[in-house]
């Protein structure tokens, strides 16, 4: 009985030390190879690795902003401007900023008849119609069919007569035309033009209050209204 204890006893004591001697291998041996990498592994590495960013497309520069514009509508009658030369009438009533009297008011109507037939002769049309071109490559005015024309012989300025006021618009006067047919007439005939720039409005009551011998407005209706009151006079 004590052989068959010890027999299996040892037994035990064989398998145990087979047991501990199969635990203990792994960790006398070596350490475990690391795991196979997948194929292709060592291509995909480098874009693991942040790509260098694209630098954005410089806009093209331009030398000037072009802004797309169109005409939307030309050569409509009621888009023109119609001047007109009138000579104010020494008879007319005149009065004063608050609608007073006012006496004694002396016009250089030969003088302004110098200017409107000037204005309105071959010559002084025939410059005002060329007006802007040589410089701008543009008319700037053009003449109606129809205009009135003058042959009037134009006298030269006298001390009486040489100083001459006119009333107009600012269109006519600051597009520069005055100021480029003035002093020719002037130089031609001795005559000194006084300038007086407004809207129509402002320049046909400044010729009420006596202030100017002629006006050149743009205002058909105004124009009527002061017709119709006396204050211009025939050329």
């Amino acid at each position: 009985m004590k052989k068959i204890v010890s027999l299996i006893l040892a037994l035990v004591m064989i398998f145990a030390l087979a047991a501990c001697g199969q635990s203990a291998a792994p960790a006398a041996s070596e350490a475990p190879a690391p795991a196979a990498e997948a194929p292709g592994a060592e291509e995909a590495a480098p874009a693991e690795e942040a790509a260098p960013a694209e630098e954005p497309a410089a806009e093209p520069e331009t030398d000037a902003l072009v802004v797309d514009t169109c005409i939307l509508k030309e050569a409509d009658d009621a888009m023109i401007n119609n001047y007109s030369l009138l000579a104010v009438n020494p008879e007319a009533p005149f009065v004063d900023a608050d609608g007073n009297a006012v006496a004694d008011v002396e016009l250089n109507t030969v003088g302004a008849a110098a200017l409107i037939n000037w204005l309105l002769s071959e010559e002084g049309q025939e410059l005002a119609a060329n007006y802007g071109f040589e410089e701008y490559g543009e008319y700037l005015f053009y003449l109606k069919d129809g205009r009135p024309v003058s042959t009037a012989e134009i006298p030269a300025a006298t001390e009486e007569t040489k100083h001459i006021r006119l009333s107009t618009t600012t269109s006519v006067n600051d597009s520069g035309l005055l100021g480029y047919l003035l002093p020719i007439f002037e130089e031609k005939y001795g005559y000194e033009v006084e300038v007086y720039s407004a809207g129509t409005g402002k320049s046909i009551a400044n010729a009420k209050m006596g202030n100017a011998d002629l006006i050149l407005v743009h205002s058909k209706k105004q124009e009527e209204a002061f017709i119709a009151t006396a204050w211009k006079t025939s050329v």
